[in-house]
């Protein structure tokens, strides 16, 4: 017993597991760490936004914020000794998660280098309404009336912002096979259906493994396959050094965000309804919009302030 309280890191890694267990305990602990995740998220929508802007490799952006995660996951598994505990489902349900989040990740990048991010991101959260489906069919989970309130203001939140014009008039877009657009509306498909078997894989995985050995295996596995695919496509056009630098900073504040807002995600699949957590989460998609408003100047209309207030009272009329 002394030698467990003689090792500081064990007792700063206790004083933080109690801390964390006093604000987050009780039934409703899903809640929290699903409001948390979801702001997380959203910055990480955002910084996604930031990297199309300056140009930035999606490969390498996720190469780099994978790594990052791994790095951070080592650590924290070799501080407190983690154990590869079940190694063959950790192994499984890792290969099924980085194949389907690298894919999610590397779309939704270069569907933002084509398209504005009132589309971009609206699309990507498509994925809510797969993962909804899959909560009701799949754990047979039956939300409160109130709480489907919440769940369908919010898929239609997502329906409106998708198929809205930028005068505000609904209209659905038409786009030519030779259109960027088209081709943009496409990968931001295949980021939701990625991200939706992603997110699903990790529902599963957060009772079944230890999280942080998951997490770890996972993302080394994703930061492998970028890597790879990195040494088979090579581009002829060579980024330049500043780009570079540019790029190796954005992957790793996406790689520490990510770490967090992904361990927040399995703590509360682990305790909560994957219904009602996608149900909230979908609204991350506001953070980027909002924030590219503020820092990329894009238009703040009527259509965004609604979409910001119908946000706050799906996630208030969920938690009621």
């Amino acid at each position: 017993m002394s030698l467990y309280y003689d090792n500081p890191l064990l007792i700063i890694h206790c004083l933080l597991k109690e801390s964390m267990f006093s604000i987050f305990s009780g039934e409703n602990s899903w809640f929290f760490f699903t409001i948390t995740a979801t702001i997380i998220y959203g910055v990480i929508n955002f910084m996604y936004k930031v990297a199309a802007e300056h140009n930035s490799p999606s490969r390498l952006i996720v190469n780099i914020s994978a790594g990052s995660i791994s790095i951070i996951s080592l650590t924290f598994i070799l501080i407190f000794n983690y154990q590869f505990i079940n190694l063959k489902w950790i192994l499984i349900f890792a290969a099924i998660n980085s194949s389907f989040f690298a894919l999610g990740s590397v779309a939704k990048i270069s569907a933002l280098k084509k398209i504005p991010t009132s589309y971009t991101f609206p699309i990507t959260k498509l994925n809510s309404i797969l993962l909804i489906i899959y909560g009701l069919f799949l754990f047979n989970e039956s939300p409160k009336t109130t709480q489907w309130i919440g769940i369908i203001i919010s898929i239609g939140m997502l329906i409106y912002i998708s198929l809205s014009s930028k005068s505000g008039k609904i209209e659905i877009p038409k786009f030519s096979k030779n259109n960027q657009e088209f081709i943009g509306i496409l990968l931001a498909l295949t980021a939701a259906v990625s991200t939706s078997f992603s997110m699903l894989t990790g529902k599963y995985a957060s009772s079944e493994v230890p999280k942080m050995n998951y997490i770890f295996v996972s993302y080394s596995m994703v930061f492998i396959y970028t890597t790879i695919i990195g040494k088979i496509i090579k581009t002829k056009k060579k980024p330049k050094v500043g780009n570079i630098k540019k790029t190796i900073l954005f992957g790793i504040i996406i790689g520490i965000l990510n770490f967090t807002g992904y361990l927040c995600v399995l703590n509360a699949f682990e305790t909560g309804p994957l219904t009602l957590i996608q149900g909230i989460s979908s609204n991350s998609f506001v953070i980027p919009i909002i924030l590219s408003i503020i820092v990329f100047k894009e238009k703040f209309g009527w259509k965004n302030f609604i979409v910001v207030i119908l946000a706050i009272i799906t996630i208030i009329i969920i938690k009621l």
